[in-house]
């Protein structure tokens, strides 16, 4: 009987050393593990947090790359309208000058029809005259402007001198008779005026025969 209650005692004591044998054989979980994974899941949701901030730059991007091109079309429109418009004020700069000049030439016409009709030089002239004065206003009116030069000091700027004559009763250079008229564009010497000058008798070059003919 005490033999069967120590193998009973036995049997017990090897039941305790097996469960504290399981008990000891199960590791604990590492704590560098768990630090791992919950720094792969950091990871993993900056890397989704930066995945969605690429793709929204992406969509501005795109947004922002539309909107230049469509201003780049924009301003070569505006550019190619810009050109065609200075190259058409150019080309038509002078259509309100001539639509001015198209009454004179009415007038010319009706002048030279006049003139078969006709056998009065006065009438004639009067109606030239006419024409001239009505044409020399559309001219001012552009700026165009006369330079004034019979009675005048010659002014080496203004005209041109192609003969000079002896005229006692005159001032030396003076002007005593235009050939061509000349004229302003605005404050600018179009044209100068071509002219015959005064100069004193004394100084008219005396011919190269004179002092043979008096010898």
């Amino acid at each position: 009987m005490f033999s069967k209650k120590k193998e009973d005692m036995d049997t017990n004591e090897k039941s305790v050393e097996i469960n504290d044998q399981n008990e000891v054989s199960t590791p604990p979980v590492p704590e560098e593990t768990t630090a791992q994974n919950e720094t792969g899941s950091e990871e993993k949701e900056k890397i989704a947090q930066l995945e969605s901030e690429i793709a929204k730059l992406s969509e501005e991007l795109k947004s922002t790359n539309d909107k230049f091109i469509r201003k780049v079309a924009e301003f070569d429109n505006y550019k190619r309208r810009i050109d065609q418009e200075q190259t058409n004020l150019i080309k038509y700069s002078s259509e309100g000058f001539i639509a001015k000049i198209l009454p004179v030439i009415d007038d010319l016409e009706r002048s030279l029809k006049f003139t078969k009709e006709t056998d009065s030089a006065n009438s004639v002239r009067d109606g030239v005259q006419m024409i001239f004065d009505k044409f020399m206003k559309i001219m001012n009116e552009q700026g165009i402007k006369k330079i004034d030069s019979i009675g005048n000091h010659f002014d080496v700027h203004l005209h041109e001198a192609v003969m000079m004559m002896p005229r006692p009763d005159v001032e030396a250079l003076t002007i005593i008779e235009e050939i061509e008229s000349g004229y302003y564009f605005k404050d600018k010497v179009l044209r100068h005026s071509k002219v015959i000058v005064a100069m004193s008798p004394e100084n008219d070059p005396a011919p190269a025969n004179s002092q043979e003919t008096k010898e």
